[in-house]
């Protein structure tokens, strides 16, 4: 779309129509992500609303989405640790505004005209989450693996009760952690995860958990059964993968405790990777 006032290209983004009640939480929500400003996430220039439909208008991010571009190809090592690097100075940013993303995954990040990397959607998407988990979703099929919001933290120990919660679940299955998935309180860890597994990602250039039925798939991530990085990506400096063993341990304690402590990890690499 086009911001008339100030004659810039932004993004639009539209939920289903919602209740008032449920169109003010997100306005909240958008009002909280507007207020926190950093190089590397995405604006929300303000929140509209067209016929009962809640309208997100945004930074239009012409340089894709990190998911398209993992499509294409994978990333190089270097380019890898420097998004992570990007991506996790903006979730230190986030976390010491006490707002959690909740949702990062490849098509939540996108780039600039320029090439820099951006996390969107912060601070609402657990809002949207909690708007769409009874909504009916189309079949898998249809969308692309990411693209389906999983219903509120509630129900994702819970199993499935009908063939429309299984679908709903596929949504961002493959990016929560293993506390995510067994219900316990969302905390930073669950960002750095998240994190962690797309830059495992951009390497391995697939999904790391994909395949096999629903409740195989929540069984490998419920118990941090993360391919073994030397054996996965051989061609890779052994660094990188003592990086990924300490970020995807299945014990939480064992990986770094925060935002700060990742991007100092993933700079300690640079060297070996330049």
């Amino acid at each position: 779309g086009t911001d008339l006032s100030l004659g810039r290209p932004v993004a639009v983004k539209t939920l289903r129509r919602v209740s008032p009640e449920d169109a003010m939480r997100l306005r909240r929500a958008a009002r909280t992500a507007a207020a926190v400003s950093h190089p590397h996430l995405a604006p929300v220039y303000g929140m509209e609303t067209w016929q009962g439909t809640p309208m997100l208008v945004m930074e239009l991010l012409e340089g894709g989405t990190l998911s398209q571009r993992i499509e294409k190809a994978k990333l190089a090592a270097a380019e890898t640790v420097e998004l992570g690097i990007a991506v996790a100075e903006a979730l230190e940013h986030l976390h010491a505004s006490d707002i959690l993303h909740r949702d990062i995954k490849p098509s939540n990040i996108g780039y600039t005209r320029d090439g820099t990397p951006k996390l969107m959607d912060f601070g609402i998407a657990r809002v949207m989450f909690d708007l769409r988990r009874d909504l009916e979703v189309p079949p898998p099929d249809t969308l692309e693996d990411d693209s389906v919001l999983l219903p509120p933290t509630s129900v994702w120990n819970r199993t499935p009760a009908s063939p429309s919660m299984s679908k709903q679940l596929v949504g961002t299955l493959a990016y929560l952690s293993p506390e995510a998935l067994n219900g316990q309180p969302a905390d930073t860890s669950f960002d750095l995860w998240s994190l962690a597994i797309v830059l495992y990602e951009c390497l391995l250039g697939r999904k790391i958990f994909a395949g096999g039925d629903l409740h195989q798939l929540m069984n490998r991530i419920r118990h941090g059964r993360v391919p073994d990085f030397s054996q996965a990506c051989p061609e890779y400096d052994e660094l990188l993968g003592d990086f990924f063993r300490a970020a995807l341990h299945k014990t939480v304690a064992r990986r770094p405790a925060s935002a700060r402590e990742l991007r100092e990890r993933l700079l300690a690499l640079r060297p070996r990777l330049t």
